[in-house]
């Protein structure tokens, strides 16, 4: 199952989300600098097999335009150029001049990536921005090896900062087991780098709590391959 299927469309203002659910904007963060330029790759890949705007066509789903393109015309003449994003000038046309509310940009223009890490208090090449909603999809481990307990700390308060009121933080949730698992990739002993954690990923709720937020629900069963949880920001 994927995990677009979890999330609701009322989650999102306008509207994994920046051409599915047709997000006004979105803003990738990871602190591997290649992983961002993989992800960028994707996001070309994915435009230029996207059938070309407008989308408004009612007999056209959002699964099929995405498909529009065959994966072998990407491979065989490669990826498509992307458009100019869309002017105010365009948004104002037969409007008689007036000026409107811009429209949100369309896919590919609605993302933005960043190399940074989020589980710092802050960092100066990473927005600080107001969002809807977080989604932290196989990540809360890694911080948690890498930076500890402080780490997971740093990056609940960051995510509370980040998030508008009443928005949303979306977790994945990985057991104990998977960390001793990613160490023992990694190279290391479990007992040197497992053994500075006090705190379990069952203990994160309380953690949560401390920070700001109350868990909305739990997702978990039908095809998931690890437990979600989704928590709201209820303090300011």
């Amino acid at each position: 199952m994927p995990f677009s299927s979890i999330l609701l469309r009322s989650w999102f203002t306008n509207a994994p989300a920046a051409l599915q659910f047709s997000a006004s904007s979105v803003t990738g963060i990871d602190k591997d600098p290649e992983l961002i330029r993989q992800a960028q790759s994707h996001i070309s890949f994915l435009h230029s097999r996207l059938k070309p705007f407008p989308l408004a066509d009612t007999d056209t789903s959002i699964e099929d335009a995405m498909n529009y393109f065959p994966i072998s015309s990407v491979l065989d003449h490669g990826h498509r150029r992307w458009p100019e994003p869309p002017s105010l000038r365009e948004s104002n046309e037969g409007n008689g001049g007036t000026p409107s509310p811009a429209l949100p940009p369309p896919f590919p223009h609605n993302v933005t990536l960043f190399a940074a890490d989020f589980s710092l208090p802050s960092q100066p090449n990473a927005p600080e921005s107001k969002y809807d909603i977080i989604l932290a999809l196989s990540v809360l481990k890694w911080i948690h090896i890498l930076s500890h307990d402080a780490g997971v700390t740093s990056f609940f308060q960051r995510c509370h900062r980040s998030l508008l009121p009443s928005g949303r933080l979306v977790l994945e949730i990985q057991p104990w087991s998977s960390y001793e698992k990613a160490v023992k990739k990694m190279g290391g002993g479990k007992g040197d780098v497992l053994g500075v954690l006090r705190v379990r990923p069952e203990g994160f709720g309380d953690m949560l709590r401390q920070v700001g937020f109350s868990r909305e629900r739990v997702l978990e069963g039908e095809g998931l391959p690890r437990r979600i949880d989704v928590w709201q920001r209820v303090q300011s």
